[in-house]
């Protein structure tokens, strides 16, 4: 991808394995919406990740994750679930993004891919990399506090190692609303979501509590 986009126009994939979804989460959405102002999210839940592994049953995480993008829904914010759908039919083979923005991306005439800075970190395991990089733009999600510094970081490492043309273009740096909340955290110690019926949801089934010191 050689030019910046007009954003309004641009379909956005914001992907993960959602376990569990929490409020940054939804603030991330809200905030490509506002900054960018991309035209289109879709959610897609991760089905058999390939660099991690899932804590929880596919029925558990696609409850959890509507209860979490559910005042979000409507023209501007879908879901995707084709991952979980594959995972159901073959529960070892592993989801790929490359396979998935590579199928969108025939979709879509202008397809941009939502990503923190711990998966800019791992994109050079993706796989296809680093040809996936040239199925869609790529934005990167800033969150509070601030981690402009370590994504400016891995993109002048990805430049130094001739995988972009054109850092500034291909990679956009966006700053949202979103706190810096982890989903490791939540299950490791039990911390809030920061969703209300969400916290009430992973109590009631009791997820995540073996989990915790």
């Amino acid at each position: 991808m050689d030019l910046e986009p007009k954003w309004s126009e641009v379909t956005t994939v914001f992907g993960g394995t959602f376990d569990p979804p929490h409020l940054s989460h939804r603030q991330t959405v809200e905030g490509l919406l506002k900054h960018p102002g991309v035209g289109q999210v879709i959610i897609v839940p991760s089905g058999v990740p390939p660099l991690k592994k899932t804590n929880t049953s596919l029925k558990h995480r696609k409850a959890m994750i509507e209860i979490c993008f559910k005042p979000l829904l409507g023209p501007k914010v879908t879901y995707d679930w084709s991952e979980f759908y594959q995972a159901e039919l073959s529960p070892t083979t592993a989801t790929t993004s490359y396979d998935t923005l590579s199928r969108l991306a025939e979709k879509y005439s202008s397809l941009a891919c939502a990503i923190g800075i711990d998966q800019l970190a791992l994109l050079p395991k993706w796989k296809h990399f680093p040809e996936v990089l040239d199925l869609c733009h790529w934005i990167i999600i800033e969150r509070k506090p601030h981690t402009r510094e370590g994504a400016v970081r891995l993109l002048k490492e990805f430049e130094r190692n001739n995988w972009l043309v054109d850092v500034d273009t291909a990679f956009k740096v966006v700053a949202t609303p979103a706190l810096e909340q982890s989903s490791t955290e939540i299950r490791k110690s039990g911390t809030s979501t920061g969703i209300p019926e969400l916290d009430h949801y992973l109590s009631e089934n009791k997820l995540y509590q073996k989990n915790q010191a």
